[in-house]
């Protein structure tokens, strides 16, 4: 009797596990990532004595000596063209253009008491955001546009001709769904040479630990801005998911890099602490104060630390990083 007892015990300790499971699912999930935080905080990635990218940062300094965000699109051309000059080697944006620059001469001229004549005058000067594009034209940059999880599916299907893999079925892989994104304005995706989405994959404690590398989007998937500017730098044109025997995912690869992923494409980032190492402000970079070994041959991210700009996400090891610095870990990571 006492031996069929002990023949069950373990059938008992599995059927009260799976009912704990099947109970209390978040609490299971909840410890799992706080699992994985301990690991991080116990064994977090060294600060690199050479980090692959830099951060050009719209911070309070920025801020303080150009005027408040979003500034005109004639300063960001700017901040493009010195960037390159200074030797970048990549330039992506961690932000969105997704509206007309309200500073141009059209624009701004609306209101003020002119007569007509001049009006029309200061009307046919060139349009802030055509001396952007112009500033993107035939050079290495990334534009970003934002993942919307909670707006309405967009109507029309015209952004599979920016997809990311081609000649894939992806109609069985479990890849994160949007319905919606906030685009940047068409003239602006038109001439960028590439595009890149940001957003992040925060857990039930709003703790950002991992980044899907493929997103589904209407009918094709996309990849995300760190990996895009990666595969600019590294010139390999070509992104496609690794899969096993079966089918299921196990990786993405592109040019010499292959990166383990779930099956959801998603990927764990082994974080390192914060550091202000590898950031420059954002006005350093236009007034060309910027000591060249800090940027030349760099992949350079510009986004924004100023608490301000409200771009600030927790990770397992910080409470409070810019979403930016997100980005770099990832490419470091890789």
């Amino acid at each position: 009797m006492l031996k069929s007892i002990f023949k069950l015990f373990p059938w008992v300790i599995l059927f009260a596990l799976m009912a704990v499971w099947q109970a209390d699912f978040r609490a299971v999930q909840m410890v799992r990532i706080k699992t994985f935080d301990l690991y991080q905080q116990l064994w977090p990635r060294e600060i690199p004595k050479n980090s692959p990218v830099v951060i050009i940062d719209v911070d309070e300094k920025s801020l303080k000596a150009l005027g408040q965000w979003p500034w005109p699109r004639t300063v960001m051309a700017a901040l493009v063209e010195r960037a390159f000059q200074q030797g970048v080697s990549v330039l992506g944006f961690d932000m969105v253009f997704a509206e007309p620059d309200r500073t141009s001469p059209e624009h701004v001229t609306k209101g003020w008491p002119l007569p007509i004549a001049e009006k029309q005058k200061l009307a046919k000067l060139p349009h802030n955001d055509d001396i952007f594009i112009e500033a993107l034209e035939n050079k290495p940059v990334v534009l970003g546009y934002a993942l919307d999880s909670v707006g309405e599916p967009d109507a029309e299907n015209d952004f599979d001709i920016f997809s990311d893999v081609t000649g894939t079925d992806l109609g069985s892989l479990p890849l994160l769904t949007v319905p919606s994104l906030v685009r940047n304005l068409p003239n602006l995706e038109d001439a960028a040479p590439s595009l890149g989405w940001f957003g992040y994959l925060a857990e039930q404690d709003s703790i950002v630990r991992r980044l899907p590398l493929l997103i589904r989007y209407q009918d094709a998937a996309f990849a995300p801005l760190a990996v895009k500017l990666l595969r600019e730098h590294s010139k390999a044109y070509t992104l496609e998911p690794i899969r096993a025997e079966n089918g299921v995912i196990t990786g993405v690869k592109f040019g010499k890099y292959q990166v383990p992923t779930g099956a959801d494409a998603t990927y764990y980032i082994h974080f390192r602490p914060y550091t202000k190492k590898y950031v420059i402000s954002a006005v350093d970079v236009l007034r060309g104060n910027v000591d060249p070994t800090k940027i030349q041959g760099k992949i350079a991210l510009v986004g924004s630390s100023a608490e301000g700009l409200l771009d600030l996400r927790s990770t397992p090891l910080t409470a409070k990083s810019p979403g930016v610095d997100i980005h770099a870990q990832l490419i470091e990571t890789i």
